[in-house]
């Protein structure tokens, strides 16, 4: 009886050549006159078809064989149903930016009745749109604040505040602005991306600390996201200033601290969970502000959207950084150069690398509103 393949074995299926070779080799074996049958003919053109059939089939087998462990499936498919039946954990979905829009009416225009979806507002730089998803009725000389919505999910639409000001969507006499809420941030829900294979992989391997009765870092950092889908960065600090029993726990969202609601819900749902004599606190992470100024080098034909792009990269390379994580200035430079027409970076702030607090995270400065990277075609 042939012995099942080892899982090194399922995980480098053979190409149709060497499959080819082998069942060859068994028929020689057998006598089979292998040497007198000529390309075309009969024998050979099934041998060469079962070839490519077993070759394509010992491929099918790889994802398979990957879907068993956390640690080598790939394919996404395999890895949600991996996490889905062995852990009972289900891979999160992208969500929106939800925030607030002021809108501001000139004198002698107005008033205007506006109703949920009505108007689309826009950043100039980055192109993203977002809609009102509340009414009201903006007069002459006044401002009206409307909760509004991204027009797709994902967390690129986390944008700084002071960055959609172009009305997509006129009313004369009508300017609007997404204002500055607390802790650097606009949005009052952080929108997020589908969860990435990293952080569900690590979600399903806390969840084993769940079992028992203590409660360790794993612990914590699986009940803080699972608290809410926006906790995507968690760093927990024991016994912080010598204080037996304490937990400090820093929550933050994939592009910044996170609002006092989600903070305090998350609290609660650690509070229900956590032994009795565990003193717990929960805060939103501390941040650290990192301004970029710099020289781009753009060819002339892709200088114009190169500011936009690279909005998107640096706030996308900010979002891998973790709580306590270093922002490297080889990694900027990588970054920036990565966008389409890039032909050389040079940058001069952030000077050097920088490093967050044990229970912080990196994000950009309010002001400049955008980086100070200069732009020349070349």
């Amino acid at each position: 009886m042939t012995a099942s393949p080892d899982l090194a074995t399922l995980l480098a299926p053979r190409d149709t050549a060497t499959v080819k070779t082998a069942l060859l080799g068994r028929l020689s074996d057998k006598k089979f006159p292998i040497n007198d049958w000529e390309d075309g003919g009969v024998a050979r053109t099934l041998i060469e078809a079962d070839a490519e059939e077993l070759s394509a089939l010992e491929a099918s087998a790889v994802p398979i064989a990957q879907s068993g462990f956390l640690g080598t499936a790939t394919d996404d498919a395999w890895l949600e149903k991996t996490a889905h039946d062995l852990f009972e954990v289900d891979r999160y979905p992208a969500t929106f930016t939800v925030g607030p829009m002021v809108l501001t009416c000139a004198a002698g225009a107005g008033p205007y009745t506006i109703n949920a979806g009505q108007l689309w507002f826009a950043d100039p730089i980055t192109g993203l749109r977002y809609t009102n998803a509340a009414s009201g009725v903006l007069t002459s000389s006044a401002t009206l604040s409307l909760a509004s919505r991204a027009e797709s999910p994902g967390a690129a639409y986390n944008l700084l505040p002071n960055h959609i000001t172009t009305m997509v969507t006129p009313l004369p006499g009508v300017t609007c602005n997404n204002p500055e809420g607390s802790s650097n941030t606009w949005a009052t829900t952080q929108g997020t991306d589908q969860e990435s294979k990293e952080l569900l992989i690590q979600r399903c391997q806390d969840k084993w600390a769940t079992l028992g009765y203590g409660q360790n870092d794993a612990w914590y950092r699986y009940y803080a996201r699972e608290s809410s889908v926006t906790v995507t960065r968690v760093a927990i600090v024991t016994n912080p200033g010598g204080v037996s029993n304490k937990v400090k726990v820093a929550i933050a969202g994939p592009s910044g601290p996170l609002d006092s609601g989600t903070v305090e819900a998350t609290a609660k749902y650690l509070a229900e969970r956590k032994g009795n004599t565990t003193i717990l606190e929960v805060a939103a992470a501390d941040t650290t502000d990192v301004t970029f100024t710099g020289d781009a080098y753009v060819q002339a034909e892709l200088a114009d959207a190169w500011p936009g792009l690279m909005e998107l990269a640096l706030e996308a390379l900010l979002r891998t950084i973790n709580v306590h994580g270093t922002l490297y200035l080889a990694a900027i430079i990588e970054k920036l150069m990565e966008i389409p027409g890039t032909v050389n970076v040079v940058i001069t702030l952030p000077a050097t690398d920088i490093t967050a607090g044990a229970l912080g995270i990196i994000v950009r400065a309010a002001s400049p509103v955008h980086p100070a990277i200069t732009v020349h075609s070349v």
